[in-house]
Parts: C-alpha cells; structure tokens; sequence
C-alpha cells in the first residue's frame, strides 16, 4: 500500500469511525387518556433496560429526572440520547442483543408519573450497520483511484464518490410517513414526517405538484376547499446524497351542511356567546344541566355531531367563557375559594377568577387563579394584539398584599380587566367603576386595542384601552335601564371589516337604532323600526359579515303581552340599508306537544368560517324547571333549512 492509499484509508476509516460513536435514535409513542388522544405538553422519563429490567440508561443524572415533550393529537416524537438527554453507551446495542424502553409520563392531572406500557423493544439500526459499513470504508481504502483519494484528502465528499452499498448510509431516511385524513371543508389539518439523516431539507407536494414554500418538516392547511378534496399528500427528503419521498397521505375532505338545529332539553348555556368556533372549524359550548346542576363541557363538529361530552367540576357561580389559544383553549371561570376541586393555585379569597389552559380534547395542562380578598367573578375573555388575552368580570375586592389586584375598589363590584399572555402570566390589571354597582358586557379588539361595553353608574357604554400606552376613553351612549337589564339589550357592538365601530340602542319598543362609535364622539346613524305594530323588541345583537363591509343584527320580537314569539335576522349593507330580513318562528318540542314561549333569550350569534350564521337561544316554558337551548346552524342570509341538516 503506498502512502497515498494510506492515507485515503485512514481518511475513510476517521468518518465512519464517528458512526461507532453514541447517536441519537428516534422514539415515535403514542398516548391516550380512556381512548382520547392527549394533546399538548407533558413530562417524560425515558429507560432503556435489559430483559432483567436492569436500567442500562435514562435520559436524566437520577430516576427522577424529566423532560418535556409535545404531543400532538396522541402522538410524540423524541430522540433518545439527543434533546439534552444523557447519551446513549457506545457499546449499548453491541454488548445487549435485546434492550426494552420503559416510559413513564406525567400529564398534569394530579396522578404523577404513570408507566407506558408494556416496555417496548428496540433495536438501533444505525449501530447494527457498523461492521457493514466499517467493510465498505475498507475496500473504498485499498482502491486504486486516486481521484477519490484528493477528494477524502481535501474534504470535499460527494455522491458521485461513492459506489451505491455506500451511497445508501448517507441517504435520507423516512420513519414516520405522514397519515391520511379526514377534515371538513373550511377546517384545517396538518402533515409531519419524521426523517433520518444529515443536513435534511424538505418540500411538501400535492398530487406530485410542489406547494410553494413549504419546506418544514411539517405541513400546516387552513381554510382548506375543494382543491384539496381527494388530494395526495407527499413530501421530498433531500440532503447533498439523494432524496426520498414519503408514502402518499390522503386528504379526504367531508363536506358540511349550510343548515341544522340542535335541542338540548333541561339545558341552558352558561354565559353570553358561550359558544364559538376554533380553527378547526369545530364548535365548542358550556351547558348547565338544569335538573342536577352538572356542568356539561361539549364539542361539536362543523355539522352539529357530538365529537365528546364530559362533565367539568361545576361552580355555584354558572359563568364560564372560552376563546382559542395555541394548541387548544382558554376558559375562564368565577369559583369559589373552598370549592374542592383540583387546582394548582391556593384562592386569593372569597371567589377568584379561574383560568385554564385545556387541550383540544377539553384536558387541562394548567390553570391560574387571579383575585383579592372578595368577590371576583369572571364572565368573559377574549383574544388581543401580540397573543395577549383580555380577562373581564366584576370585583368587589381591594389591593392586597396577597392577590393580583392592583387598584382598590372604587365602590361596590366594579369592572375588573386582566391582561394574561400565553402562558397565563399576567400583563396588567384594570379597574373601572363608580360608586355603585358595575357591570361588564360585551369585549372585542382589533390590532391597536380592547374595546368593552359595561354599565358604569347609570350609563351604559363602550370603553377603549390602547394596547400601547393602556390610555382609557370612555364612550357613553345610552342611559342605563331597569326595566331592560339584560346584557345582550344595552351593550351589543361589533368591529366591522372596513375597522368601523357599531352598537345598537333601543330609544323605544318598536325600535333599534344603530350607532357610529368613533373616538370624537357616538352618532345615531340609522333606525329599524318594526313593520309589525303587534311586535315589541325584546332584545338585539349586531354581528361584522365576514369579507363584507355589512352586519346582520338579531332582533328577539314579543308580541303585545312581550311574549317571545319570534326571531328576526337584518342583513344591512355598508350604507346602513337594509339587504335581507327572515324570521324564525319559536317553538319548543317536549312530548311532541307544542306550546309557546313564557320567556326567551339570545345567547348566541356569531358568524361561522363557511359563511354560515350560528344563533343560540334557551328559553322557559310555562313549566318553571323546563328550560331547554337550542342551537342553530342558519344559511348566510338567515334562514333555516332544516332538510339540509347531516
């Protein structure tokens, strides 16, 4: 052998000689709690041992030492020996011809660490290859090419290089291929794969087509339409050796009625717009099982089906309100300092403000507690500018050494603002009132701030914080009435697509006036008068059309006894004129027998991504316990076609 042979095999022996070297390997799991697959963070323990059940690794210094991982819709992946783990023994798979992985997780639910099982065995690929590759790195070093040698000798590999029984150690490869699936048009979906190799990058195609720009190990879809129904999914894995393409995952798309109704019985909703859609284009509520007093936590799909129902820990004060977070939801509660249920947190006081982080199958992974020494009762939270969330209630309490409050009470319950980011810490905290009794009603925000409707003494009015400099203006633009205390009555407002503020007062019975709300100043701009002289407005609430510069407004109509007997849907034009009007005659179902409405209240109305309205109302016949809820699922224009239902 002469000198440069030499020293091409010593070259070629140094690389493959770092294969002998402990590597990470990758671990794909899976984890369910009673058949639902978990989603969001928990903490890990990873064992390796023999059949004895001898450790012969883990992943921390102690038994005791964890690391957290995501799981996404029951799935994980991790890298034994990598992610901070303590490296794998070298001679781990040499001197154990049959090793199992024992892992123990811990979900945040009270229960600690529970064991996976049954240990798992594993084998590493990568470690039983050595003696293969170590045989090729010889014959590619007694070869006599001495255009490979200046390669080795200079760094610089490449493909062309190396003959194909060697080509393929260098070559990226899949693991995991990504998984068909089934999602309902306008939802939205995801792809992963999990891969093999050195310096990989990715492409994600459709129908063998490239999607532009999405070059992650990951695939996300939104709003997904027909153009993906029946769609092949795959994704190219390069690195400077080769390619590979995954299996195809199919994405089925299910279409979704414009039209169904849903009636629970012995029901009502726990709060106003109790119910809204996530990004998924599934519907989530809270119900009050009016008999027993159970909390029901539900989840529909975009064609009203169950996806699950389970009961939560009920309150004594029935309020609750979600919004959409990353990875899952937010809900915010008002309980009780002695209610007994598992929490993370010691009460401020009396009653707190409740804040939880649930995965999308309704799991709790944290909660938070905020209050003083009184009564704070949260009954809203919603979404604002760089991924804060608003928290709104009312508080009796003062600034305390123990709490989050940070202003004292100016008199009576007044209206309480919490600040919170995404992981529930809290940003700031707001207090607005008067004297006496206050009250919040309806929140919204847009890029630069918060907006809040409320009673403040005997006004009612709209409230805007600056997200920036938290500077306060204050709108008043009704006075406040007993004889219509309803929320949904005197502080209805919407943010429009073209950024314009609208509310909605009642000057009289037979009618609904809108409003401009603008920084300088509120400005009637237009009244809806009843056609019907026999009708009386009950209650109204005014909703932004999605991609129209136009709002729909939701009038509930009595008749000349102010019985509920009808719903009346406006759809009005950027000109404040009226496009459409459809009624929805009310009527309960119990027994098959038909009877009208003692009382009746709108609770819900939003706009869904289809284009679809979703109007919730729950009412009491003239038996007093009877309450029932029903949903509403209404074509763009308002209507309801019942035949269209799944």
């Amino acid at each position: 052998m002469n000198l440069l042979k030499l020293f091409q095999f010593i070259a070629l022996v140094s690389i493959f000689g770092s294969l002998l070297k402990a590597v990470p390997i990758s671990y794909s799991g899976k984890v369910s709690i009673n058949g639902i697959n978990f989603d969001g963070e928990a903490n890990f323990i990873f064992e390796i041992l023999n059949p004895n059940e001898t450790v012969l690794w883990k992943n921390g210094n102690t038994s005791e030492d964890s690391i957290k991982v995501t799981v996404r819709n029951g799935r994980y992946l991790v890298l034994l020996g990598g992610q901070g783990m303590n490296q794998l023994p070298p001679q781990l798979f040499l001197d154990n011809d049959e090793v199992y992985l024992k892992v123990s997780v811990d979900l945040k639910n009270g229960q600690g660490f529970q064991v996976l099982g049954p240990n798992q065995r594993i084998t590493s690929n990568g470690y039983a290859k050595v003696a293969e590759l170590s045989k090729y790195a010889l014959k590619a070093g007694t070869a006599d090419s001495a255009g490979s040698a200046n390669s080795v000798a200079t760094n610089v590999i490449k493909a062309e290089h190396l003959n194909e029984n060697l080509l393929k150690y260098f070559k990226p490869t899949i693991l995991i291929d990504p998984n068909s699936t089934e999602v309902f048009e306008n939802g939205s979906t995801s792809f992963s794969v999990n891969a093999d190799g050195k310096f990989l990058t990715y492409q994600w195609l459709k129908n063998g087509v490239e999607l532009p720009g999405e070059t992650n190990s990951s695939l996300s879809i939104q709003n997904i339409g027909n153009d993906f129904n029946d769609a092949n999914i795959t994704v190219r894995v390069s690195n400077d050796f080769g390619s590979v393409i995954s299996k195809p995952a199919n994405l089925k798309l299910n279409s979704v009625s414009n039209s169904w109704e849903k009636i629970w019985l012995d029901s009502m909703p726990l709060q106003y717009n109790a119910a809204f859609e996530d990004s998924k284009g599934d519907i989530v509520l809270h119900l009050i099982d009016t008999l027993n007093g159970n909390i029901e936590f539900l989840k529909l799909d975009p064609n009203g089906n169950t996806i699950f129902s389970k009961d939560i820990n009920s309150s004594n004060y029935n309020m609750a309100a979600f919004t959409e977070c990353e990875d899952g939801y937010f809900r915010v509660r008002a309980i009780e300092g002695n209610e007994t249920f598992q929490r993370s947190q010691n009460s401020r006081g009396n009653i707190d403000y409740f804040l939880e982080k649930l995965d999308y199958n309704g799991n709790r992974i944290w909660d938070k507690t905020f209050g003083a020494e009184g009564d704070d009762l949260a009954s809203g939270i919603i979404k604002g500018p760089n991924n804060s969330y608003l928290v709104y209630g009312t508080s009796d309490s003062n600034n305390t050494s123990v709490g989050e409050k940070s202003e004292n009470s100016i008199g009576g319950n007044d209206i309480w603002l919490v600040l919170v980011d995404e992981s529930g810490n809290k940003i700031w905290d707001k207090t607005i009132g008067s004297d006496i009794e206050d009250n919040p009603f309806f929140a919204d925000s847009n890029d630069e701030g918060y907006f809040l409707t409320g009673k403040v003494g005997n006004e009612v009015g709209l409230f805007y914080i600056n997200a920036s400099n938290l500077q306060t203006a204050y709108l008043p633009f009704d006075t406040y009435s007993e004889e219509q205390n309803d929320f949904a009555q005197q502080g209805s407002f919407c943010i429009t697509n073209s950024g314009e503020v609208l509310g909605l007062v009642q000057p009289d019975l037979n009618n609904t006036r809108i409003l401009a709300i603008q920084p300088t100043g509120v400005t009637p701009v237009h009244n809806l008068p009843i056609g019907d002289n026999n009708r009386s407005i009950l209650q109204h609430m005014i909703i932004p059309a999605p991609k129209k510069n136009e709002v729909v407004i939701a009038r509930l109509l009595g008749d000349q006894n102010n019985q509920p007997v009808e719903i009346e849907i406006l759809r009005i034009g950027s000109s404040i004129n009226l496009i459409s009007a459809h009624t929805l005659q009310l009527q309960e179902h119990d027994n098959q027998v038909t009877y009208p409405y003692l009382a009746a209240v709108l609770v819900d109305f939003n706009f869904l991504r289809n284009g679809s309205i979703m109007l919730g109302y729950y009412s009491l016949s003239n038996n007093d316990n009877d309450h029932t809820y029903k949903l509403l699922k209404l074509n763009e224009n308002g209507i309801l076609d019942v035949s269209a239902s799944p």
